[in-house]
């Protein structure tokens, strides 16, 4: 990639926080098109108040986020929903939408026309595994169906930034793979991919930088096997860990009991 080539998500001198900043050395970084940043950390360290920053769900407290070189704090709801598309760690229901509905509120910011906006959430739910739950209420389905309805509606929103909080929280292994593929496949077309996650053991599945949150600092690497490899998962996690490389070569990682 050119060093010239402009970012989709680029971050300086960032500090987040709800009541302060969380850490006491700012962020930067910057995501191109075709990368993935995984956010790793404890509890309570920061990993969705992040990406509810990154997304202007919340004001940054100092530094600046460019969206594809727009400043993300000068962009009104419409214009980051068509550059952001944001799967939240939950998302609470009291009307009874279908899931279709559902989808079909992320594919109105991009999508022209009603049969558009069908024919995307259909397709974006199928790539999920849950074309066949269309109809049902989404308040009928398990925490990880509703899930996957969730990042179908990010699917259907066509944005080149895709914000994952959580993305693989309650999924069963064959959900998991799927994701994976499916963030592949993203990245594969030239999207950015950022996304959460305190399942450590899937990291090395899908080539990326890495950003661990840990005790008041923010500790960025480009490679997140680097990162993965190194003491600094032990201080983050307060927890020894194991290490091994599986048949394909990936470094795998569990807690060691």
């Amino acid at each position: 990639m050119s060093s010239t080539e402009t970012p989709l998500l680029q971050v300086e001198e960032l500090r987040f926080g709800h009541r302060g900043p969380l850490f006491s050395n700012p962020l930067s970084f910057r995501l191109l098109a075709g990368e993935c940043l995984q956010i790793i950390g404890p509890n309570g360290s920061g990993k969705s108040t992040l990406i509810r920053t990154l997304a202007g769900l919340m004001p940054a407290l100092d530094g600046k986020v460019l969206v594809e070189g727009h400043d993300l704090a000068s962009l009104g709801y419409q214009e980051r929903a068509r550059l952001i598309a944001w799967l939240p760690q939950e998302e609470n229901h009291v009307f009874n939408f279908s899931a279709l509905e559902i989808v079909q509120m992320g594919a109105r910011g991009s999508v022209v026309g009603k049969a558009g906006w069908r024919q995307a959430s259909e397709a974006a739910l199928e790539s999920c595994g849950m074309l066949g739950f269309a109809d049902r209420p989404i308040t009928q389905l398990s925490g990880g169906e509703k899930q996957r309805v969730l990042f179908a509606r990010a699917l259907a929103q066509q944005t080149q930034i895709l914000l994952l909080d959580e993305p693989f929280s309650d999924q069963d292994f064959g959900a998991q793979a799927n994701l994976i593929k499916l963030i592949s496949a993203a990245l594969s077309e030239g999207k950015g991919v950022i996304l959460a996650t305190h399942n450590l053991d899937l990291v090395s599945a899908i080539p990326s930088k890495c950003l661990l949150l840990g005790r008041d600092e923010g500790i960025f690497a480009e490679s997140a096997g680097e990162l993965m490899a190194s003491t600094r998962i032990e201080d983050a996690y307060s927890a020894n860990f194991e290490r091994w490389t599986d048949s394909n070569g990936k470094l795998r990682i569990s807690v060691r009991t």
